[in-house]
């Protein structure tokens, strides 16, 4: 069995690559740009998707004989948006490309797919635990598209016979992970006061990287119930955001310089600089449901919370 995985320079598609292939599965890269550092062993095929012409079709060869295909691929982690329409810069590679690499898959007779989406299509604050019935409501391009693109593959998926699995993810962290996380760590180990330390109740939920790897690896090792295709997947418990710079400063070995300021000034004050999503969704809740997973795949984490954040903290010290 094959198992074929996008996203090969990426956090999550680099490191599923590494796991599965240690764990003995016989791995396809499948990137659209040159890709180095892969396993010795690793078959690498390079994609050539459309992103703009659905019908045009992608080069199947990549995925010939591929059992599984698992899309890890995506455009995230823009911390400087640079295109001139956000949107349509992230339909263009999450929901278009998205749809050429499924309608590829279907031709090349893959038949089971697992799509790696983002908690964010259903919100980026919820008051209550977020389960995989939860009423889809994206707010950021990155999700918009997101979402879109989970309705695409599933239309896709049923109209071929394909087997799909959705599997969203909260906010991923593990040693290199990008984006705001790494701005973070950055943050913490130069020193810098952070203006965190009131916010002490919230409740968020995160995912080790390892144990996204982990998760899927039972995933492809198994069959699955074709009557769930969506499920969320997290680490046990959650964490304050006060929390999370206190672990990440211990695992860094910098005393966390935190400054308490009250909620209501730092919101009138986010509001000003135009600041005020971001310091809504930094005191707000985030909390996932992902019992399901656990229940129906028998799985349980191989990395607690706490634990997984320290090591990449450490993992940050290491590489400074």
């Amino acid at each position: 069995m094959i198992v074929g995985v996008t996203g090969a320079n990426g956090f999550i598609g680099g490191a599923l690559i590494r796991y599965l292939h240690n764990a003995g599965v016989v791995v396809r890269a499948l990137p659209r740009n040159t890709v180095s550092g892969l396993p010795s062993g690793v078959e690498c095929r390079g994609l050539a998707l459309p992103s703009m012409q659905l019908e045009a079709g992608a080069d199947i060869g990549a995925l010939s004989g591929c059992d599984t295909l698992i899309h890890a691929g995506a455009r995230a982690h823009v911390l400087s948006e640079d295109a001139a329409d956000s949107l349509a810069a992230f339909r263009s590679a999450n929901r278009d490309g998205s749809i050429a690499l499924f309608q590829a898959a279907a031709r090349a007779g893959v038949r089971r797919c697992i799509f790696i989406s983002t908690i964010g299509v259903c919100g980026t604050i919820a008051s209550h635990p977020l389960a995989p019935r939860a009423k889809p409501a994206p707010e950021e391009p990155y999700q918009v598209a997101k979402w879109e693109a989970e309705v695409a593959v599933r239309e896709i998926a049923h109209a071929s016979g394909m087997e799909l699995l959705i599997l969203r993810l909260p906010l991923v962290h593990g040693p290199g992970a990008p984006g705001n996380f790494a701005v973070l760590c950055r943050a913490i180990a130069r020193g810098r006061v952070l203006p965190l330390g009131g916010i002490t109740s919230n409740r968020r939920s995160f995912v080790g990287v390892r144990n996204v790897c982990s998760a899927i690896h039972t995933i492809v090792s198994r069959e699955w119930s074709k009557s769930k295709d969506v499920y969320h997947l997290c680490d046990q418990g959650v964490m304050s955001t006060r929390q999370l710079v206190e672990i990440l400063a211990l695992g860094i070995g910098r005393r966390a310089r935190l400054l308490t300021v009250p909620r209501s000034f730092a919101m009138a004050a986010g509001s000003l600089c135009g600041k005020g999503k971001a310091l809504r969704r930094l005191y707000g809740d985030l909390e996932v449901d992902g019992s399901q997973f656990y229940t129906d795949f028998s799985w349980q984490p191989k990395v607690s919370l706490e634990g997984g954040l320290f090591v990449m903290g450490r993992a940050f010290r290491d590489r400074s």
